[in-house]
């Protein structure tokens, strides 16, 4: 937990450089859910779950593992 803003750092600057990658937000969403942050996960899940709807190769890549981290948050 000591390098919780550290870590938010980068996911804002993965976010600006790769924002149509799911990935990023999928990761950062099980990394909330690891420190017990659910609303910032569902935040996250949601960005994910936007892209993951707009590319086919994103949805058969990521679909999975955005089932099982929505799974955890409800």
């Amino acid at each position: 937990m000591g390098n919780y803003q550290a870590a938010i750092e980068v996911y804002k600057l993965a976010e600006t450089f790769f924002p149509d990658n799911p990935s990023i937000f999928l990761f950062c969403a099980d990394n909330c859910l690891s420190s017990g942050d659910s609303i910032n996960a569902k935040i996250q899940l949601e960005s994910a779950k936007k892209l993951i709807e707009h590319d086919s190769n994103a949805n058969s890549q990521w679909q999975p593992t955005y089932n099982y981290l929505s799974a955890k948050v409800a």
